[in-house]
Parts: C-alpha cells; sequence; structure tokens
C-alpha cells in the first residue's frame, strides 16, 4: 500500500479492515528496515489512534509491542525524545505482564525489549527509567535462571544508569550492595564501579528543571539541525541544543564539554 493511500485511511473515518491494518503496518515496518524513517512514527500513531477508537487495541502485549516500534522509529529517525510517553507507556504496560511469562524464549525477548527500552531512555537522558528498565530485565533473566552473560550485560547498563542519575544518597545502593551484584555476576569486570566506560555527563541532565523542558528543546534545536542536515556536525547539533536550553533559562554543558578529550564524530 502506498503511503498517500495509507494516510488516507487513517486520517478517514472509516473503520480500517483486517487487511489495511496488516498492510499499513508492514509498510512501517518495511520503511524502518530500509531506513525510510521520515513520518514513520507520526503513521504508527495515528495506526494505534485508529485501531483504539475500533477496540482493536485491548490485549496490553499488542499495545506494549507497538508502542516499543513507535519509540524505535523516532530513534531511528533521529527525533528519539517524540517517542517518550510510548516508552513510558510500554514499560508499564511490560512490567505488569512479565512474570506471567513462562516460556524461556518470550522471556528473553522481553528482556530484549526492556533493554531496548532502556536504550531509548538513555536517548534522551531520562536515567532514571534507563535504570528502572535494564534492572527489571536483569532481574527478570536471574528470577528465571536464565543466561547469566545477557542479564550481567544488563546489570552493568543498570548500574552506569544509577551512576548518571541525580538523587539523594540515601536512594542510592552502597558500593558493597553494587560490588555484590558484580560478584553474582562474574562474568564481567567492575569497571562501572570504578567510574570507567561511559561518558561524563553534566548532572543537571538528571534534574527535574532540565527534564521538565528537554521535549520542547529539541523540537525547537532540531528545527535548526533538520535544515542543516547535509553540514550537520556533533559540535554544531551540541551548540544547537545548549543554545535552545539557554532559551529555556537552562545552562548545560554539553557532551563536549564534560569530556574534552573524546573526539565526537
Amino acid at each position: 500500500m502506498e503511503r498517500e493511500e495509507a494516510l488516507r485511511l487513517l486520517n478517514g473515518q472509516e473503520k480500517l479492515t483486517a487487511e489495511q491494518v496488516k498492510e499499513i503496518f508492514q509498510g512501517c515496518l518495511m520503511s524502518l528496515k530500509s531506513y525510510q524513517t521520515k513520518g514513520v512514527g507520526e503513521m504508527l500513531i495515528k495506526l494505534k489512534e485508529k485501531l483504539a477508537l475500533q477496540n482493536n487495541l485491548q490485549d496490553e502485549q499488542d499495545v506494549a509491542a507497538l508502542d516499543l516500534i513507535i519509540v524505535r522509529a523516532f530513534r531511528q529517525d533521529m527525533h528519539p525524545w517524540r517517542g517518550r510517553k510510548y516508552a513510558n507507556e510500554a514499560l508499564r504496560l511490560i512490567k505488569s505482564y512479565a512474570d506471567e511469562i513462562k516460556d524461556n524464549k518470550q522471556i528473553e525477548e522481553v528482556a530484549k525489549n526492556l533493554a531496548e527500552l532502556g536504550d531509548s531512555f538513555m536517548s534522551f537522558m531520562d536515567f532514571r527509567h534507563s535504570y528502572d528498565a535494564y534492572y527489571f530485565a536483569d532481574n527478570l533473566l536471574r528470577d528465571n535462571s536464565l543466561p547469566l552473560k545477557m542479564a550481567a550485560n544488563y546489570a552493568n547498563k543498570w548500574i552506569i544508569a544509577l551512576k548518571l542519575m541525580n538523587t539523594q544518597e540515601g536512594e542510592l545502593p552502597t558500593k558493597e550492595e553494587l560490588e555484590a551484584v558484580y560478584k553474582e555476576h562474574s562474568s564481567l569486570p567492575i569497571s562501572a564501579l570504578e567510574g570507567r566506560g561511559y561518558l561524563k555527563h553534566d548532572p543537571i541532565e538528571a534534574s527535574e528543571e532540565f527534564q521538565k523542558v528537554y521535549d520542547e528543546v529539541m523540537e525547537d534545536a532540531y528545527i535548526i539541525i533538520d535544515a542543516f542536515k547535509g553540514a550537520s556536525t556533533p559540535s554544531n547539533r551540541f551548540r544547537a541544543i545548549k543554545q535552545s536550553f539557554l532559551n529555556y533559562g537552562v545552562e548545560w554543558k554539553t557532551p563536549e564539554e564534560m569530556n574534552p578529550g573524546i573526539m565526537f564524530k
């Protein structure tokens, strides 16, 4: 189905048939696979809204799966923050039904989906939800005695996310508690606890002040970035985002400023 026809159906009043839903959905997936990502996230949102109006999207696992693909579409389109709402919903839904899954292959797939959500939350600097997703994935695998190496990888990620969170000291586990996790996941070095293996971030990124304006800031900044995409470099993108934050009264240090010895490409 051509995109114009799909949009006509999604914007129209008529009810979608099962075949039309399948064609629109498969078309979106094909676009993502071929990296023709522009507008795919918005189309998937329209599809979700249409299915909800038709009462054809009630199963929690189906909703979470569609939310995850919406998040993926916006990440591939280099506008990940637009998927924040759907990442939050997918995380909430997966946590609500994950413990009911008994098949090991399905459990591993759910853990991978949680880790993908963790990566998405990291991409828009939401370290608390990133920690939540990685931690749940890690525990889901360990509680079911599934691959230790995969669980250890997620443990490494949630510990990094935890270190990036600007929380009250009392909310953080002690170094001894973190080391105990690593002893259980003995296949990994203890590099995260020693402060290596990740970029330094401006602590303001974990603040409510920063998170409150983040989506609006990125929308404003990417009007400029997208207009000059061909000549865009990390330095130019960072400057545009920094200026956008300043317009909202937030003084943010870019990754280049926080990591002067690293070259961004």
